[in-house]
């Protein structure tokens, strides 16, 4: 059997800020898409902010994860959804950027 010698830690702030900042951030998001329909400049207004929108929450929430996991958060498996999602998205995003 084999002893880890490093425990995990009591706090899991950065398993905690992998789901709140997310929901906070769509919050923002969703604003500023509110903001930008009363204005419309052009052809649907708030897809641009949608799309970083995205890109910044899915880093963020990705980010979040993997710090749980590098500080051997007592919760860390709780932020795989994110960590998964995450890195789709952000996939998603270099495979829709990057030249073919």
């Amino acid at each position: 059997m084999r002893i880890d010698p490093t425990p995990p830690l009591a706090r899991s702030s950065c398993t905690i800020a992998a789901w709140i900042l997310p929901a906070l951030g769509a919050l923002v998001v969703q604003y500023r898409i509110h903001l930008a329909q009363i204005n419309p400049h052009g052809w649907l207004p708030g897809l641009n902010e949608l799309v970083y929108g995205m890109l910044v929450l899915a880093a963020i929430g990705v980010g979040s994860s993997i710090l749980a996991f590098v500080r051997r958060e007592k919760w860390r498996w709780a932020t795989t959804p994110i960590w998964l999602a995450g890195g789709a998205i952000i996939g998603w995003f270099a495979l829709a950027i990057l030249p073919h």
